[in-house]
């Protein structure tokens, strides 16, 4: 990856988390990877703790360290999600299955919409590696 994208990359165990807070309502919300200046995220959902829809029912409670059914997580999931959307992000969920089934099929996603959103950044490193 460019070194100008990885100056603005966030990844909790890499470096730190990115996070936000949504004036809406007034929380913090922390994401587990971003590249703040492509304003792309990926979200990656477990299966049971953000209620995986294709899994369970709306008024399951997957969770084990939660009460909520799984629409109250969908419902706080979404406004996570909206308050990054809002600031023009595009946010890229895996659910914990799709991962497990297929892990290279997911990567290969990533990195693909990595490469497509950052073209001039890939673009900028070739020419400046070609002239060297």
């Amino acid at each position: 990856m460019p070194k100008q994208l990885q100056k603005k990359s966030y990844y909790g165990k890499l470096n730190k988390e990115f996070n936000i807070f949504d004036p809406l309502s007034k929380k913090v919300y922390f994401y587990d990877f971003v590249i703040s200046s492509l304003k792309f995220c990926v979200e990656f959902n477990g299966d049971k703790f953000h209620a995986n829809p294709s899994i369970y029912d709306s008024s399951d409670s997957p969770n084990p360290f939660s009460d909520m059914s799984s629409s109250e997580i969908w419902k706080r999931d979404k406004i996570k999600n909206s308050a990054l959307e809002k600031r023009g992000f595009e946010i890229y969920l895996v659910w914990e299955n799709e991962y497990k089934k297929d892990k290279n099929k997911v990567i290969e996603q990533i990195y693909r919409r990595i490469y497509e959103k950052g073209k001039g950044y890939f673009k900028k490193e070739k020419r400046q590696s070609n002239s060297i």
